[in-house]
């Protein structure tokens, strides 16, 4: 498997760098009776330095970071091992940070991480950033939410061996994909939501870590199973028996 994984990893890196340099590369130095685009070297600019909102983090478990970048330098794989499936519970498949159920933030501060970290590797990086602003803009940047980055943390959290298969088959690319901009982004978005490509990497994996993460829900379910028979007994006494 792990042949075909390497294969297909770098049939995906040849035609993003294709797309991507032939953009970037040959096609500014051809005249438009050549073929060539209006390419102007601003529409790829990186910001090489920025100055980070908050202070660099060191782990997610006791972190209040608000910016993706205090996480540079944080292993979100290494940091997700002190977070276990109970301090998860509810949280699970859900990606509006006001409906999260723990309450405890892990999971938004697992999506920064995963945003950020350049420790990781690349692939992590660039497909939790598809739709992130390009400017710069810490507003912008921080409003952004990743559906794939959400998707990875719930399979770190259960210990999926297919994490990033199971994010790419999880995440919505239509809405992640939405605010893209720069070629590379762009190159990667189209890749992503090609219906073929998606056929293949539907047999990669993923179905595994579904399986397993609906097994952590259906555990957390019955655990809560007495809590709520009592909750229901306790609304029918009546509130003269409920001061004795």
């Amino acid at each position: 498997m792990n042949k075909y994984i390497s294969f297909l990893l770098i049939i995906i890196l040849v035609y993003v760098t294709y797309i991507y340099c032939s953009d970037t590369v040959i096609e500014p130095y051809l005249s438009p009776a050549e073929g060539g685009g209006t390419y102007t070297k601003s529409d790829d600019d990186v910001i090489i330095e920025r100055k980070c909102e908050g202070p660099a983090v060191k782990d997610i478990k006791s972190s209040t970071a608000t910016s993706p970048c205090q996480y540079e330098k944080v292993s979100c794989i290494n940091a997700m091992n002190s977070i276990s499936t109970d301090d998860w519970s509810g949280d699970f498949t859900k990606t509006n940070k006001a409906n999260f159920g723990s309450g405890n933030g892990y999971k938004e501060q697992c999506q920064l991480c995963v945003r950020g970290s350049k420790v990781d590797g690349t692939t992590r990086n660039v497909l939790a950033n598809v739709g992130a602003p390009p400017d710069g803009d810490p507003v912008k940047e921080n409003a952004y939410n990743s559906n794939f980055a959400y998707a990875l943390c719930d399979a770190m959290v259960a210990t999926c061996s297919s994490d990033l298969f199971y994010a790419n088959n999880t995440a919505p690319w239509l809405h992640d994909c939405t605010t893209k901009s720069g070629t590379l982004n762009e190159a990667v978005c189209a890749l992503l939501q090609s219906n073929i490509l998606q056929f293949f990497l539907g047999f990669m994996g993923g179905i595994e870590c579904t399986l397993q993460i609906k097994a952590i829900e259906l555990e957390d379910y019955i655990k809560g199973i007495p809590g709520k028979i009592g909750d229901e007994v306790e609304k029918h006494i009546p509130a003269p028996l409920k001061k004795l």
